[in-house]
């Protein structure tokens, strides 16, 4: 038996058999066209419930690479990501994996860019992020991977061309809103913990005005 939340439906039970599955699928279909995006979703709840790719081709819109990224996710599926042209799914699957053999198998460019960067992150590993050729998604992967670890001191021990980025991630982490002024971004340090702890004070704390404005807006949802 699963639970499934409906597009515009009560959470109900159902079973997995062929009929109640037709009921499933029917509900989405009668979302109108001019949803698409709330019958997609609809479609994508079912196939992740499901772990059923074949549905994600029920989307009627393109592309559909998010619906089958997730369920090669859960099924640890690295097939399912061949059956449509979005690379950066090998790097969701490598990192559920924990497997960095998949990025070394792939070519160059910025998708194996990003599969390192996302083992790096499952792994909490910074010898990984420097397999990274592309700048920005290197400093990223430090900012990542230090937020994960939350230990500031260990920015001291890395790459000194790094360490503001690993600042970076270790102020969000920790949510050090005095760390801000030390990192490579304070301005979107001080957005991201006014957002995650619904501080509007931080907000005062932004250069521009437009952040500012983005930022109540934010906390205010």
């Amino acid at each position: 038996m699963l639970f499934i939340q409906g597009c515009n439906l009560q959470q109900q039970n159902f079973s997995t058999d062929s009929n109640n599955l037709e009921v499933l699928l029917s509900n989405c279909e009668k979302i109108t066209d001019r949803d698409l995006r709330v019958k997609g979703e609809c479609y994508t709840r079912i196939a992740i419930s499901l772990e059923d790719s074949s549905i994600c081709k029920k989307i009627p819109y393109d592309p559909k690479s998010d619906c089958y990224t997730k369920i090669a996710v859960l099924k640890q599926d690295l097939s399912i990501c061949d059956t449509f042209d979005d690379k950066y799914c090998y790097g969701e699957v490598a990192a559920a994996k924990k497997d960095i053999s998949i990025c070394n198998s792939m070519g160059y460019g910025t998708a194996k860019d990003s599969c390192f960067r996302a083992v790096a992150k499952v792994e909490k590993d910074f010898l990984t992020c420097d397999k990274i050729k592309e700048s920005t998604i290197l400093t990223n992967c430090y900012e990542l991977v230090s937020m994960e670890i939350k230990n500031k001191s260990i920015c001291d021990s890395i790459n000194p061309n790094y360490k503001l980025y690993c600042l970076l991630g270790s102020a969000k982490g920790l949510l050090d809103v005095d760390l801000c002024g030390s990192t490579s971004d304070p301005n979107h340090c001080y957005f991201f913990i006014a957002i995650e702890l619904k501080d509007r004070s931080l907000c005062d704390r932004l250069s521009l005005v437009s952040d500012k404005e983005r930022c109540f807006n934010e906390i205010d949802k």
